[in-house]
C-alpha cells in the first residue's frame, strides 16, 4: 500500500515514464515491423514476376522399383532442408518421370517417353481425346507433328505397343511446375522429339530406365524476406543432403531451376531496407534513455526528503532501489505493451507473420526503463545515506564526460571507416546469399552521437567568455553565469535537440540522396521511360504490332542487346537506331546525352528507302526459272522494328504503317526444287515512285547452313544457287568485312577495363554468325541506357540488323523494345494486359522497386518524428525537473531584487539558447554524418547500381525546413509554458 501511496504522489513523473517507454517502444516496434512488413513485400512482388525455371527447383534422381517409397523419403528431406525452426515453407512438389534416354519407335526414331500426373488438368488438347484405356497415350503436338504421329495410330514404343488419342500443349508453359522444360513447352530436347506420355503402368511395360523430377514451387504469396536464406542455403547443401540420407541413389542426381539465383537477386535488392533500420531507431532509443536518466533524476530528487525519513525508519538503499524498480517495471510494462499493440495495429501485419521484434522491444525497453530508474535511485539513495552526493556525484560527472566522448568516437571511426572500406553495410552471408554488416550498419546512428557527444565535451571552453561576458551587473550576466556555472543543468535538453535535429538531417539526406541516385540508375537501367523485355517470350512481329496500335503507345523501337566481347572483355551491347535512342532514351536526369548519343554513333544508310506513307511496292526481276517464285521483303522503320512482308503473286508488297521511313534490309527468294538458280531484279517502285537499288549487292544462300552466292554484274540478284532453300539478297550496308567501320560509345568501365580512348579501334564479336568487325570509339560516357553490365557498347542497331538479315535465315526477334508513351504508368497496365505473360514490362514511374526500397526513406522521416516527439517529451520532463531542483533559486532572486519579469524572462533566454544551440549542432552533425555515411547506404538500397556513377550526397532542402519548424515551434511553447510556471 506504501508502494502504491509514493506512486500516486508522483503520478505526473510515472506518466511521463510511461508515455516515454510507450512512445520509444511503439516507434521502434512499427517502425522495424514497417520496414520488414516492406521487405517481405519487396520480396513476393519481384518473385511474383518471374516465371518457369526462374521460379522453381528441380531434383533428380535415379527412379527406384518403389516409386511411392522413394517420393515419401524426397517430400521428408524436402520438408527438413527447407525448415525454419518448427515451421516448414511453403513449397508446391509436383512428380514427374522422364526416360533417362530416348526410346527406340517402330517408326525408325527415338523420342522421349514420360509419365506426368496432372497433365490433362494443365494442358489443352489439340486434336483427339486423352487416354482412356491400358495401351492409350498421348503426345506434345509439335513433336506428334515433328514424329508424324497422329490419334489413333499404333506404334511400339520400346516393349510396349501404344495407342495415340490426343496431341497437346501446355495451357501455361510459364507455369513453374514445368521448370522451363523445352521438352514439355516444345515437343524437342536437343535434336530429340516427345515425350510421349503414357501412364505409370504403361511406362514400366515399355521397360526403359527413367528419371523421377520433382518440381519444388516455393509459395510466393508467403514467402518472407528471411525464408530466402533458408532456400538458398538449403539447395545449396541438397547434394550433402541427399547423401547423409544413404537413402538415394545419387548416379543421375541433377539439381536444377534457376529460383536460387532469382532469390539471391531479389535478396540483394530488398536487403537494404534492414541496413536502414538502426539508423532510423538507433537515436530514438537515445533519445528515449536520456529521457529516463532525466525522469530517474527528477524522481530521486522529489523523494530526497522521502528517502530522509525512511532511512530514519531503519529502511536501506537497497529495499528503496529496489521498490524503485518494481514501481518502473510495472509502468514500463504497461506503456511499452501499449505502444506495441498501438504500432502492430497500425502497420497492419498479421500476428502469424510478426518476428520476435514484438516482445524483444517492450522487454528491452522495461529492461532499460527499470535499469536507468534503478540506478539514478541507487545513487541518489547512497548519496543521501552517506551525506557526500555532491562529490560523489561529481567524480563521476567527471569520468563519465572523459571516457563517454573517447569510446563513442572509437566506435564511430570503427563503423564508418568499416562502412566506406567496403562501400556498403551489405555483405555475403556464409550461405551464400546476403547479410547486413553489424558493425558498419550503425556507422550513421554512432556517429551522429558521437560528434554531438564530442561537441558537448568542448562546452566547457566556453566558460571564459561566457565569464567575461557577465562581467556587467545585468540580465544577459544571469543569463551566462547560469549557462557557465551550472552547465550541467541544460545537458540534456541541448542533447536531445542536437539529436533530434541530427536524425532529421539525417532523414532528409537520405530522402534526396537515395531519391535521385535510385532515378538516375533505373533510368539508365530500363533504357527508356516504358520497356518491354523477352524474358520467356519472343518479341514477335506480331506482339510489336498490337503493342503499337494500343492506347496510349507512341511508338515502339525495337532494341537488341547482347554480351558480346569488346576488344577482348566481355561487355553488354545496346543497338537502337539513332532515331530511337534520341527521341525514347532516358536522360536519366541529364547524366546521358540522348540526342549527342544519336549523332555520335548514327552511320549513313547504303541501301534502298522507302519514302514516309508509302503503301504500295512492287519488284520487277527476271530468272531462268518458269516455276513461281515465293519473294519476301525485309525492311526497318526508323526506331528498328522490322517486317518481312510475303509478296502477292505479281511480286507486290503491302508496307504497314511505320515510324518515319522504311528500309529495305533484304529480299528473300524462297526456292522450291524447280525454282530459279539465277535471279535479278530489276526494279523497285513505292506507289509508281521508281526507288533505286544501287550497287554492291550480295546474295546469301542456306541449305540450311549459310554460304556466299555470286551475283549479277550489276543490281541485286544471285546465281549457282540450285542447291539452296533460301536465298537472301541484301545490300551492301550490311556487310562487315571492313566496308563499314561504325562509330560506338563506350561506358566508362568498359574504357577503364580495357584501357580504351576516344578514337581507338575495337573488334566487336557479337555472336558465333556474325563476323567479329572494328568500330572505332566516338565517345565514352559514364553509362550506356538498357544495359545489363556497366561494361556496354551502344551502336547504331540499323547496321546490326543489316548484318543479320545477311546472314540469319530468318529475321531475329529483338531483346527489348522501348515504348513512347505520354502517360507511362497508365500505358504499362495496358501493354502488361496485351501481351503474353512471358514478356516483361515495367514503367519507372510505376516501379514496384521504387516503392518497396523507398520504404526506407519513409521509415527515417518516421524516425525523425519520432526522435522529435522524444525530444520534447524529454524536454517537458527537464522542463519539470528544473522547476523542483531550482525552487530555492528562485526566492533568492527575488530577495536579491529581480522581478518575476525578469526571472521569467531570464529562464525563457537560458532554455531557449541551449535548445537553438542543440539544433544548430544536430543540422552541422548531420551534414557531417551525411557526407561520411549516407553514400554507401544509399547506394546498397540501389538495385544494380553503376561502379562508375558516385552516388552524390544532398539533402531535401524542403523536408528539412518542415522538420526544423516543427522542432522550433513545440521548443517555443514548450519554452513559453516553462517561463509561465517560474513565476508562478
Amino acid at each position: 500500500m506504501l508502494l502504491v501511496k509514493r506512486m500516486r504522489h508522483r503520478a505526473a513523473v510515472f506518466a511521463a515514464l510511461l508515455v516515454v517507454v510507450a512512445v520509444a517502444s511503439g516507434l521502434i516496434v512499427g517502425i522495424l515491423e514497417f520496414l520488414s512488413t516492406a521487405e517481405s513485400s519487396g520480396v513476393r512482388s519481384q518473385l511474383a514476376q518471374r516465371a518457369g525455371a526462374d521460379a522453381a527447383l528441380q531434383l533428380t534422381l535415379a527412379s527406384d522399383p518403389d516409386g511411392a517409397a522413394q517420393d515419401a523419403r524426397v517430400h521428408r528431406l524436402i520438408a527438413r532442408v527447407f525448415r525454419d525452426g518448427d515451421r516448414a515453407l511453403p513449397v508446391d512438389i509436383t512428380r514427374s518421370q522422364v526416360s533417362s534416354n530416348p526410346v527406340q519407335l517402330s517408326t525408325g526414331v527415338k523420342a522421349f517417353v514420360a509419365s506426368i500426373p496432372g497433365l490433362e488438368s494443365n494442358a489443352s488438347l489439340v486434336d483427339g481425346a486423352w487416354p482412356r484405356a491400358p495401351g492409350d497415350a498421348s503426345v506434345q503436338a509439335d513433336a506428334a507433328a515433328a514424329l508424324g504421329l497422329t490419334p489413333g495410330e499404333e506404334l511400339t514404343v520400346g516393349d510396349a505397343k501404344l495407342r495415340i488419342t490426343a496431341t497437346w500443349r501446355l495451357t501455361d508453359p510459364l507455369d513453374p511446375r514445368w521448370v522451363s522444360d523445352s521438352l514439355l513447352m516444345q515437343g524437342l530436347r536437343g535434336v530429340v522429339l516427345g515425350p510421349i506420355v503414357v501412364p505409370q503402368r504403361e511406362l514400366d511395360a515399355i521397360g526403359a530406365a527413367t528419371d523421377t523430377r520433382w518440381a519444388i514451387v516455393p509459395r510466393v504469396a508467403t514467402v518472407g524476406a528471411g525464408d530466402l536464406d533458408i532456400i538458398i542455403g538449403g539447395w545449396r547443401t541438397m547434394a550433402d543432403s541427399l547423401s547423409a540420407d544413404r537413402g538415394f541413389n545419387l548416379d543421375s542426381l541433377d539439381l536444377g531451376g534457376e529460383f536460387v539465383s532469382s532469390a539471391a537477386e531479389v535478396q540483394s535488392s530488398v536487403s537494404a531496407l534492414g541496413a536502414v533500420s538502426p539508423a532510423a531507431v538507433s537515436v530514438i532509443a537515445a533519445i528515449a534513455v536520456i529521457a529516463l536518466v532525466e525522469l530517474g533524476r527528477l524522481l530521486a530528487t522529489l523523494r530526497s526528503t522521502e528517502h530522509l525519513l525512511l532511512f530514519s525508519r531503519g529502511e536501506t538503499v537497497g529495499a528503496l532501489t529496489r521498490g524503485a524498480c518494481g514501481e518502473t517495471a510495472g509502468v514500463a510494462i504497461l506503456g511499452s505493451v501499449a505502444g506495441t499493440v498501438v504500432a502492430v495495429v497500425l502497420v497492419g501485419q498479421p500476428p502469424g507473420l510478426l518476428g520476435a521484434t514484438v516482445w524483444i522491444v517492450p522487454a528491452t525497453a522495461t529492461a532499460v526503463a527499470v535499469a536507468v530508474v534503478g540506478t539514478t535511485t541507487f545513487l541518489a539513495a547512497r548519496s543521501i545515506s552517506r551525506m557526500q552526493g555532491l562529490e560523489a556525484n561529481g567524480r563521476m560527472a567527471r569520468m563519465t564526460g572523459l571516457a563517454a566522448p573517447i569510446f563513442l568516437g572509437i566506435a564511430a571511426a570503427l563503423a564508418v571507416w568499416q562502412l566506406r572500406r567496403y562501400g556498403s553495410p551489405i555483405i555475403a552471408s556464409r550461405g551464400g546469399g546476403t547479410q547486413v554488416d553489424p558493425i558498419a550498419v550503425l556507422a550513421p546512428a554512432l556517429a551522429l552521437i558521437a560528434v554531438v557527444v564530442l561537441v558537448l565535451s568542448a562546452t566547457p571552453l566556453l566558460r571564459a567568455p561566457l565569464d567575461r561576458a557577465s562581467a556587467r551587473s545585468t540580465r544577459p550576466a544571469l543569463v551566462s553565469r547560469s549557462l557557465s556555472r551550472r552547465s550541467r543543468l541544460f545537458l540534456a535538453p541541448f542533447v536531445m535537440y542536437a539529436l533530434a535535429a541530427g536524425q532529421l538531417t539525417l532523414a532528409a539526406g537520405y530522402a534526396e540522396t537515395w531519391g535521385s541516385a535510385y532515378a538516375t540508375t533505373a533510368a539508365l537501367r530500363a533504357g527508356s521511360d516504358l520497356v518491354m523485355i523477352a524474358s520467356q517470350s519472343p518479341l514477335s512481329e506480331s506482339v510489336l504490332s498490337t503493342v503499337r496500335g494500343l492506347p496510349g503507345v507512341t511508338a515502339v523501337a525495337a532494341i537488341d542487346s547482347e554480351q558480346i566481347e569488346a576488344g577482348g572483355n566481355p561487355a553488354s551491347m545496346i543497338a537502337a537506331t539513332p532515331v530511337a535512342i534520341a527521341t525514347l532514351a532516358s536522360s536519366a536526369g541529364g547524366e546521358f546525352d540522348a540526342r549527342a548519343a544519336a549523332r555520335a554513333i548514327a552511320v549513313p544508310f547504303t541501301g534502298p528507302v522507302l519514302p514516309h506513307g508509302v503503301a504500295d511496292v512492287a519488284v520487277s526481276l527476271t530468272s531462268d526459272s518458269t516455276a513461281p517464285i515465293e519473294l519476301g521483303l525485309v525492311v526497318a522503320d526508323d526506331l528498328g522494328v522490322q517486317r518481312e512482308i510475303r509478296a502477292t503473286g505479281d511480286h507486290r508488297f503491302e508496307l504497314p504503317l511505320g515510324h518515319g521511313s522504311w528500309k529495305v534490309l533484304a529480299f528473300v527468294v524462297h526456292r522450291s526444287l524447280d525454282g530459279p538458280s539465277e535471279l535479278a531484279i530489276t526494279s523497285l517502285t513505292a506507289d509508281g515512285l521508281d526507288i533505286p537499288l544501287g550497287g554492291g549487292w550480295s546474295a546469301t544462300g542456306f541449305t540450311p547452313l549459310a554460304a556466299a552466292l555470286p551475283g549479277p554484274p550489276a543490281g541485286a540478284g544471285f546465281s549457282g544457287a540450285a542447291r539452296e532453300s533460301t536465298v537472301r539478297v541484301t545490300p551492301p550496308f550490311g556487310d562487315l568485312s571492313g566496308r563499314v567501320v561504325p562509330p560506338i560509345l563506350i561506358s566508362s568501365a568498359l574504357a577503364h577495363a580495357a584501357r580504351i580512348a576516344v578514337g581507338d579501334t575495337v573488334k566487336l564479336s557479337v555472336d558465333a554468325l556474325l563476323p567479329a568487325f572494328d568500330s572505332v570509339v566516338a565517345g565514352i560516357v559514364s553509362a550506356i541506357p538498357g544495359a545489363e553490365s556497366d561494361s556496354a557498347v551502344l551502336i547504331d542497331d540499323s547496321l546490326v540488323e543489316a548484318a543479320r538479315a545477311r546472314l540469319y535465315q530468318e529475321t531475329p526477334t529483338p531483346a527489348a523494345a522501348w515504348l513512347g508513351s505520354s502517360n507511362p504508368a497508365k500505358a504499362s497496365a495496358v501493354v502488361r494486359e496485351a501481351v503474353p505473360g512471358g514478356i516483361t514490362v515495367g514503367a519507372l514511374v510505376a516501379s514496384e522497386d521504387r516503392r518497396v526500397l523507398g520504404s526506407a526513406v519513409t521509415a527515417l522521416w518516421f524516425g525523425a518524428v519520432g526522435a522529435g516527439i522524444l525530444a520534447l517529451i524529454a524536454l517537458v520532463t527537464v522542463a519539470g525537473a528544473q522547476l523542483s531542483t531550482r525552487a530555492r533559486e528562485v526566492f533568492v532572486l527575488r530577495a536579491l531584487g529581480i522581478s518575476d519579469r525578469q526571472l521569467v524572462s531570464t529562464r525563457r533566454i537560458e532554455l531557449g539558447i541551449v535548445a537553438a544551440a542543440g539544433l544548430a549542432v544536430g543540422v552541422g552533425a548531420g551534414i557531417v554524418v551525411a557526407a561520411l555515411t549516407l553514400g554507401p547506404l544509399a547506394r546498397a538500397a540501389i538495385p544494380a547500381s553503376y561502379a562508375a556513377l558516385p552516388t552524390e550526397v544532398g539533402i531535401q532542402p524542403l523536408g528539412l525546413a518542415i522538420g526544423l519548424a516543427a522542432l522550433a515551434l513545440s521548443l517555443g511553447l514548450v519554452i513559453v509554458d516553462y517561463a509561465r510556471r517560474v513565476s508562478r
